[in-house]
């Protein structure tokens, strides 16, 4: 809650302000628990005695107002949607990097003396454990070695 000069109070203010009686008893209850309202040192500073009935009669007079704390709670659903379009916008816009597949090489693996297709067999080749399919075609797909090392395929 806070007490601001009625005067000042914007349209916004004035629409989530206490009416008089209300600000009147949540004044007195304040000051009888001896807890303090944000503005209520302003209000005194304007007050030629500063007194309980003085600043409960400002506050029933509507020369100061107390505000209730939701009108300066921010409403952010109104922007909702917008900015969920706009986080997606800028994903579009800046998708992240996508890792990069490994380099594979493609053989053909043929006989050295009659060139025919060695198909539908497994080899192996240097660096790997596991066997490599040969397809139908003689097609094998071996992932790229490392820079400077030699590829040797061992058909089984």
């Amino acid at each position: 809650m806070k007490l601001i000069r009625g005067r000042y109070a914007s349209s916004w203010e004035r629409k989530h302000a206490f009416a008089s009686e209300d600000a009147v008893i949540q004044v007195r209850q304040h000051l009888a628990s001896g807890q303090n309202i944000e503005g209520m040192d302003q209000l005194r500073s304007f007050l030629m005695l500063n007194v309980e009935h003085e600043v409960l009669q400002q506050v029933q007079s509507g020369e100061w107002l107390l505000i209730k704390p939701e009108a300066y709670y921010f409403d952010w659903g109104q922007f909702e949607q917008s900015m969920f379009e706009q986080r997606v916008m800028d994903l579009m816009s800046a998708a992240p990097p996508h890792a990069k597949p490994p380099a594979i090489q493609v053989f053909h693996v043929a006989d050295s003396e009659t060139a025919q297709s060695l198909d539908n067999r497994s080899c192996r080749v240097t660096g790997h454990t596991a066997k490599r399919p040969i397809d139908s075609l003689g097609i094998t797909h071996i992932p790229e070695p490392a820079e400077g090392e030699r590829i040797e395929l061992r058909v089984i």
